[in-house]
Order: C-alpha cells, then sequence, then structure tokens
C-alpha cells in the first residue's frame, strides 16, 4: 500500500507514445473521474506560457489535437497502473494577467461514442446482452457482456442515442455499462465482489463522511404487469433474500427499516414487462438498488490506483456501524505539486 511519503508519479501517452519530455514538464495537473454510469473523464491541465520570452505554447500543438488517443496512468514511484484509456474531444484555454495562459487537455474514454447522434431501431428476440452486443459491433468495439438471460420479443430504439438505450435497458436490471479500452463491457453491478482496496481511518483514509438513512427501505419490491399473449396478470416480487450479497453487515437495510417501523411494499406497474422471468428480474434488481441506498458516503483517502469506481473497498476504523464493505460508484483522481496524488470517492452499502 502506498504512502504519503512515498513520491507520485504520473505516465501520460498521445497515440501510443509518451507525451514529449517538454510538454510533461509544463503539466501542472492531472485528474481522472470514474463512474459506474456513464463515462469516465479527465482533465489535463497545462502551463502555456513560455516565462522565458512570454510566447505562448501548446495552444496549436498536434499532440493535443481533438480525436488523438489518449492514456493516463497514475501511481507512485515505480508502480503506475493506467486508469483511462480514452479519446481528446475538448480544448478549453485561460488566459489570465495574473496567472499566465494555461489550456485544459478535456476528454472520455472511448463511451463517448456510443452518445453521438441518434437512431431507431427495432431488436426482435433478443436479450439485452446481445443489443449491448450488437451496439459494441456497430461501433468497432469488443464486447464483453454477461449473459442477461431474459429473451425479450421486441424492443424498440426510439430516437435515442445508443449509450441511453443500453443504459435504459441496463437500470431496468441493474446491469452497469463501461468502457475498458476499446472493449464495452456490459455486466450485472459489481457490489458483490471481494474488496479491491482496504483503507483504514487516520490512515490512508484520510477523511469520510457518511449517512444512514431508512427512508428508501421497504420490506419488498413487486413488479406488475400484464402477459398479453395468455391474457394473464404478471407479478414479480423481491424480498429479503434477493440481494446480490450483505457486503458483510449483519442487518440489510430493509430488515432495519422493517424493524424499526413495519413491514411496508413498494408496488411498480409503470414499467412494461411482458413475462414473469422479466417481471422477477426487474424485482430483483429495483430491491438491490434500492437496498443498496442505506448507506451513502464520501471520502478522501492517499492516492490509489486500485481504488475504482465499479469496485468494493473496505473502510475500517469507522466503528460497527459504518465499518465494512462500500461499493465504489464514483472514484475522482487528481495529482497537482500541490495535493500530491489524492482519490476522492462515493460509496454505498446496503447493510450495518
Amino acid at each position: 500500500m502506498p504512502n504519503e511519503k512515498t513520491s507520485p508519479e504520473r505516465r501520460i501517452l498521445i497515440n501510443g507514445a509518451a507525451v514529449s519530455t517538454e510538454l510533461d514538464a509544463d503539466v501542472l495537473e492531472v485528474a481522472v473521474c470514474q463512474y459506474v454510469e456513464g463515462g469516465d473523464r479527465f482533465e489535463i491541465t497545462v502551463n502555456a506560457l513560455n516565462s522565458t520570452d512570454q510566447q505562448l505554447k501548446w495552444i496549436d500543438s498536434d499532440e493535443l489535437q481533438p480525436g488523438n488517443q489518449i492514456a493516463i496512468e497514475l501511481g507512485f514511484t515505480g508502480s503506475t497502473k493506467t486508469l483511462l484509456d480514452g479519446e481528446i474531444t475538448a480544448l478549453r484555454a485561460a488566459y489570465s494577467n495574473d496567472q499566465g495562459a494555461q489550456v485544459q487537455i478535456q476528454g472520455f474514454d472511448r463511451l463517448h461514442r456510443l452518445r453521438r447522434g441518434r437512431r431507431t431501431k427495432a431488436y426482435v428476440e433478443v436479450k439485452d446482452s446481445q443489443v449491448a452486443e450488437q451496439i459494441a459491433s456497430t461501433l468497432g468495439l469488443d464486447s464483453e457482456a454477461s449473459d442477461s438471460a431474459v429473451v425479450h420479443p421486441y424492443l424498440l430504439q426510439n430516437n435515442l442515442s445508443d449509450i441511453d438505450f443500453l443504459m435504459q435497458r441496463a437500470k431496468r436490471i441493474r446491469f452497469e455499462v463501461a468502457v475498458s479500452g476499446r472493449k464495452l463491457v456490459f455486466r450485472p453491478a459489481a457490489n458483490h465482489l471481494a474488496e479491491a482496496v482496504a483503507l483504514e481511518y487516520m490512515r490512508d483514509l484520510k477523511w469520510f463522511n457518511a449517512r444512514l438513512s431508512t427512508a428508501r427501505q421497504v420490506s419488498d419490491v413487486a413488479v406488475r404487469g400484464w402477459n398479453p399473449a395468455s391474457k394473464e396478470a404478471i407479478l414479480g416480487r423481491a424480498r429479503v433474500g434477493a440481494e446480490s450479497t450483505r457486503m458483510k453487515g449483519s442487518s440489510l437495510g430493509p430488515q432495519i427499516a422493517e424493524e424499526a417501523f413495519g413491514a411496508f411494499s413498494e408496488v411498480t406497474v409503470d414499467i412494461p414487462v411482458g413475462s414473469q422471468p422479466e417481471a422477477d428480474q426487474i424485482a430483483g434488481a429495483f430491491f438491490n438498488d434500492m437496498a443498496i441506498e442505506l448507506i451513502s458516503g464520501e471520502g478522501e483517502a492517499v492516492g490509489n490506483p486500485d481504488l475504482r469506481a465499479g469496485t468494493t473497498v473496505a473502510l475500517l476504523g469507522l466503528g460497527k456501524r459504518f465499518s465494512g464493505l462500500y461499493y465504489v460508484v464514483k472514484a475522482e483522481h487528481r495529482l497537482s505539486p500541490e495535493l500530491g496524488y489524492i482519490t476522492r470517492f462515493d460509496a454505498q452499502r446496503n447493510s450495518s
């Protein structure tokens, strides 16, 4: 585990080659923000004024051309890891008499390509995971799609971008959409996995603010629909026992709420459901989405490239109620001379 006495280190590659020594020396700050919903993004702030002759530099450099591929590695001396592999999509120039001119290189992982343009397309006899594979193929990306099991007779992408349509489908079944390098990933939410990082308060966890709330917690979730073929009602239901994991906690959020305030149900009728397997799948997804909102928190740690969105982190030294596994939904890695290397993160937990 790196510590604050270790020297932070970065590596930036453009179009597969390390940036020039001159450009690297002018980098003032690097920031990479990762999310479980939506594309990861980056910002690299660069000094754009030559202190010797007061002439502008880098503003018109080919290295900073939108469309160029970029990879950002962060870590500590002798050990860096790739946090983002994407493309430059924007440049922001700031001209100041006080601080001198700066240019900010901005961009995303390749998920941004799925947001360009809208289309209308019909899918017949297809799983959501197969839709993800087709969209990836259309955009020239490889795919890693976990089997979503349920076959849908008909799906319509109605004047939506590929990413908006795919994320709509993913949210119904608690799947996540991400791009890793040149690969589109479509997978179930991964809060059931073992921790990637352990952080301890007063050591590598600098601060953490947590809130436990039972406001959204209910005993069970029901999804109602109608089967037009059999002309029968459909009811999907999920309750305690349908959780994908307890994240090493003793009591699940719905249990805590029921013990404190009694049993309550939440019924969903505004989502089109055409089969029993689909209703069961959606009910389970909604139940797990609700449960993981029991505890939410945000914190800051000594920089760690393994602390990423879509992984679990073990937080220690917070007392019995708030110590345990958390699912990281956002991670912001920032490296600068003033801050050193820090990682800020948002996380959730479904038990206490």
